[in-house]
């Protein structure tokens, strides 16, 4: 089955992409917020998991993740709001 995703830049044609906790750290890949590296930038956010990216969505825009708790992490978005958990994607 294919499906279409808001690629990254550093996302090349046949590159691989994975989702959820297992993911490998890398631009493409979609894991819960927590278990994204600090200061890692991030697009297409999940307000509540499962229901699709609904932040951070157009072209260019990223968010960046500014802190990480047991269960959540603290998201600073590009309107200068913040955001906590959910699942995000890696990359610009």
């Amino acid at each position: 089955m294919y499906s279409y995703i808001l690629a990254p830049q550093d996302l090349n044609p046949g590159d691989t992409v994975t989702a959820g906790p297992s993911a490998p750290v890398r631009p493409g890949s979609c894991l819960p917020l927590r278990d994204i590296p600090v200061g890692m930038a991030i697009h297409n956010i999940e307000m509540t998991p499962g229901r699709g990216g609904q932040l951070c969505r157009s072209g260019g825009s990223a968010a960046a993740i500014v802190n990480k708790q047991e269960t959540h992490a603290i998201v600073r978005l590009p309107s200068g709001g913040w955001w906590l958990g959910g699942n995000g994607t890696m990359g610009v």
